[in-house]
């Protein structure tokens, strides 16, 4: 008799309204230890191919820095979701500037890179396993995927968490209206 009231509990709990799976979420798992509004902290890094970078080359520009694993699903969905409405959309503007940060083991970059070409992934990325970078931004063991929305002037204007429609909706209005903004300042 006790089987059927757990499967009727759980039944009920996932049957709460996304919006209040998402609060729940946020209030006991998605710590981010920046605002929005705060100002991009500093940091270096080396992508994939090579290059070292560091957070001033993204001055003038809007940035998405994705914080993802392989192995995690809401990874690989928010990263294909990026690669289609935000990197191709905007890659040749150079308005938009797009990073992935990794932190699966970088001892085996041959099947995270396999995994990138399997999944059609092309905007840059760069390990974060130590999440040196990551702790700027989130509070250590964080979820993933997370997301840091930048605009030109270099302040946050979005955090995001897991992979929700909403949040997404909203990254991509917001980037459409800054880039819309830059090419109006820009004539």
């Amino acid at each position: 008799m006790k089987l059927p009231i757990v499967l009727l509990l759980t039944s009920l709990a996932m049957a709460l309204p996304n919006e209040a799976q998402e609060k729940f979420h946020r209030d006991t798992d998605s710590k981010f230890i920046v605002n929005e509004g705060d100002l991009l902290p500093p940091f270096s890094f080396v992508t994939l191919s090579g290059d070292s970078l560091d957070s001033d080359f993204f001055a003038n520009s809007v940035v998405v820095l994705q914080f993802v694993a392989s192995w995690c699903p809401f990874s690989t969905s928010e990263m294909k979701a990026i690669e289609r409405d935000i990197w191709q959309k905007y890659q040749a503007t150079g308005n938009v500037q797009v990073y992935g940060f990794s932190v699966d083991d970088p001892s085996d970059t041959t099947t995270f890179r396999k995994f990138l070409a399997a999944n059609n992934i092309t905007y840059p990325f760069c390990y974060d396993c130590d999440e040196r970078i990551y702790k700027l931004f989130s509070t250590p063991k964080g979820t993933v995927p997370r997301c840091v929305l930048v605009n030109e002037e270099g302040r946050i204007v979005q955090l995001s968490d897991e992979f929700y429609r909403k949040d997404y909706k909203r990254m991509r209005h917001l980037i459409r209206g800054m880039v819309k903004k830059m090419n109006k300042s820009s004539k």
